[in-house]
């Protein structure tokens, strides 16, 4: 699925979110649900940005609650984000396994003898 049916990024997003949604839309191609994840992150990031402006002008406990919440705020968006698994094509994924020429540490090659049952009487 491509992501021509959410060209233009969704109304109430920052400048900013607006220029981000741009240009991964333009890079990657996005599942339906994808998109809505990826428009709460950026969402979630203006909200954040937002409180910490408005934090600027309070002292005391109401600052704090505002850094607080653009704090949680940031920290939610970052939870939507993680779940998009964005890949870097310069950097291929790993394979699986160990990598060649690494050896078992000694007391990892003990415990593995351990787990074998072959080696039991009986």
């Amino acid at each position: 699925m491509t992501n021509q049916g959410v060209a233009n990024p969704p109304a109430g997003l920052s400048r900013w979110a607006k220029e981000v949604w741009r240009e991964l839309m333009a890079e990657n191609t996005f599942m339906p649900h994808e998109v809505v994840t990826f428009t709460r992150a950026l969402t979630w990031f203006d909200l954040a940005d937002a409180l910490q402006l408005e934090a600027e002008g309070l002292h005391g406990r109401e600052k704090d609650a505002k850094l607080k919440a653009a704090g949680d705020a940031s920290t939610t968006g970052l939870r939507f984000w993680r779940t998009l698994k964005f890949v870097d094509p310069t950097r291929p994924a790993r394979r699986p396994g160990r990598p060649p020429g690494k050896t078992w540490p000694p007391m990892a090659a003990g415990a593995a003898m351990l787990r074998r049952l072959d080696h039991a009487d009986g």
